[in-house]
């Protein structure tokens, strides 16, 4: 009996013993599996900085992201941050693993138990919550084994030089930042706001041009670690290869210089276009006459005067349409017609310019002779209206002011067609380098033609204007107003000529407007409310002259019929 109990004690401990060793070894064994493969992923995950570029590309990338423009900034999507957190969940799948092992057990002699692993020893759980229990299985030994501790923690931050690389690469492509984080028509307009040559607008465009070419060399794909990064810009809901959306976007700014050089050279295109054209019209218009023959040679000074300006400035813009050629900016067809249009009007224009002037020398001597003739023919014209002038002209002696203003008006009339014959005989006697026969007695009534006109004027102003005073209605009559224009009146008068204060026109000028300025400060007294029927009563019987103010038709004329002057004082 007691050899029996030793037997079975001893069976048991070598059972326990096997028990403890093969849960040592499977412990052992889970652990470093999952060590490798926490290594496998720390290795494929990480990126190597010590290592080549060539070792870092061999990996295979797990994961895909793009590069976008969002806000005008480059961002990789997924992040770094959201791949760490994938790797991270990775890791903790793979030592979760172990939640899967329970432990080895010992079972005694004998029991016979459903549960247990016949095969192995390895208890099979009832259920799943009993296989994920933590006392059971081996997933409390895995978590705490420093081995497994360390590559988790590794794992952790694996991705960190990855993301140096990253913003190292992305700082690759911010040299085009100018691309897309400006404002193009702001960019335009702050340019042109300046005064740009051509040269100014082709080395802009020749600079877009190389920014275009060094694109052309940049990759749409490239490997970062466990990443394989595709450059996808997306902007206004649409989405392509970087290099191909930054040389579209290189190409709208050549096109957008190369427009605002188009339209400026287009703008003085247009400029001398005109100008040329006015040229070419006006020295097609027909010249017989000496008024013609001035306009005609007014029209050869200024073609001779800018035809070093517009010279320089078609060549320009013959100039901007053959750069624009050459960068394969071709502005539209009606353009280049145009430009080549105004060169030959050019041409045409000079040409003309040329003949026109030939002709006007071939006629010189035909014009002189005509010349002679008129001014003979002007000379007796002149003859009798200096007669006429002086034996009926406003200025005989014993006229009043109003018939002496109404021959001013014929004789300036008469005299204003014989200075424009005047001005036409001596315009084409200069245009051809002849001397002008000279008319003193001319330029003498013209000065005095114009002092009359200033003093009749005057005259006529004051008259017309005195007598609209006499119809008015007494109830409205405004006396500070009627002031206030004689005042006026007698300022302009003070300013006219000294010689003309001696005419009888200025002495009638200048009684009229004082006797009338004088009148009104009685008849401010006699608008003044205070002034009674009695009143008016003892002013018939100064003036002898009847005033009805109670009709609702009186005039201010009834009240200057009176004799106010002459009682001037009585009525004060």
């Amino acid at each position: 009996m007691l050899a029996a109990k030793q037997q079975k004690r001893k069976i048991t401990d070598v059972s326990v013993g096997l028990q403890q060793q093969c849960s040592k070894k499977l412990l052992e064994s889970v652990i470093t599996s999952i060590c490798d493969s926490l290594e496998t992923l720390l290795y494929s995950t990480s990126y190597n900085e010590k290592a080549t570029p060539e070792e870092n590309l061999m990996k295979n990338p797990w994961f895909k992201a793009e590069v976008h423009l969002k806000d005008k900034k480059l961002v990789m999507e997924p992040s770094i941050d959201d791949i760490q957190e994938m790797i991270n969940k990775a890791a903790m799948d793979i030592i979760s693993a172990s939640r899967q092992i329970i432990q080895w057990q010992y079972k005694e002699p004998g029991r016979d138990d459903d549960k247990s692993n016949k095969e192995g020893g390895l208890y099979k759980s009832q259920s799943k919550s009993d296989c994920s229990t933590v006392g059971l299985t081996l997933y409390r030994q895995v978590s705490e084994d420093k081995e497994v501790l360390q590559l988790y923690g590794s794992i952790q931050t694996c991705m960190k030089n990855t993301k140096l690389e990253l913003d190292n690469y992305l700082e690759l492509f911010l040299k085009y930042e100018h691309l897309w984080g400006k404002a193009r028509n702001d960019e335009i307009q702050a340019f042109t706001s300046e005064k740009r040559e051509l040269i100014d607008f082709e080395d802009k465009i020749k600079y877009y041009l190389q920014v275009r070419t060094e694109i052309e060399l940049e990759t749409n794909e490239t490997t970062l670690g466990c990443i394989r990064l595709s450059l996808v810009i997306a902007k206004f809901s649409m989405a392509g290869p970087v290099n191909k959306w930054l040389k579209a976007e290189t190409w709208k700014w050549c096109e957008a210089f190369g427009g605002a050089c188009r339209m400026k050279y287009k703008a003085e295109m247009q400029r001398c276009s005109q100008e040329v054209k006015g040229f070419m019209q006006r020295l097609n218009q027909p010249f017989s006459t000496t008024e013609e023959i001035k306009a005609l040679i007014s029209v050869l000074e200024e073609i001779r005067e800018k035809e070093v300006d517009i010279d320089s400035a078609i060549t320009p813009v013959e100039e901007c349409f053959t750069t624009l050629a050459i960068y394969k900016l071709v502005p539209n067809k009606e353009d280049l017609d145009n430009i080549e249009n105004l060169r030959y009007l050019w041409e045409q224009t000079q040409k003309q310019s040329t003949e026109t002037q030939n002709s006007l020398l071939d006629m010189k001597t035909q014009f002189q002779a005509q010349l002679s003739e008129n001014i003979s023919s002007f000379t007796n014209e002149f003859e009798k209206f200096q007669k006429d002038y002086q034996e009926k002209g406003p200025l005989v002696v014993g006229l009043s002011a109003m018939e002496a203003s109404n021959r001013l008006a014929e004789y300036q009339n008469r005299f204003d067609g014989l200075w424009q014959k005047y001005m036409t005989y001596t315009d084409g006697a200069i245009l051809f380098g002849y001397k002008c026969k000279e008319f003193p007695r001319l330029h003498y009534i013209r000065k005095e033609l114009g002092m009359m006109q200033k003093l009749y004027k005057l005259y006529n102003d004051v008259l017309d204007k005195v007598n609209g005073y006499q119809d008015i209605l007494w109830n409205n009559v405004d006396i500070d107003k009627i002031t206030n224009e004689l005042i006026e009146f007698q300022n302009r008068c003070r300013k006219l000529p000294k010689g003309l204060k001696e005419w009888p026109a200025f002495t009638q000028l200048k009684k009229m407007i004082d006797d009338f300025n004088e009148l009104c400060p009685l008849l401010d007294l006699m608008t003044n409310k205070a002034m009674k029927s009695r009143h008016w009563k003892r002013l018939i019987e100064l003036t002898g002259q009847e005033f009805d103010v109670t009709c609702p038709h009186f005039c201010l004329k009834d009240i200057l019929k009176a004799p106010l002057l002459n009682h001037k004082e009585d009525i004060e």
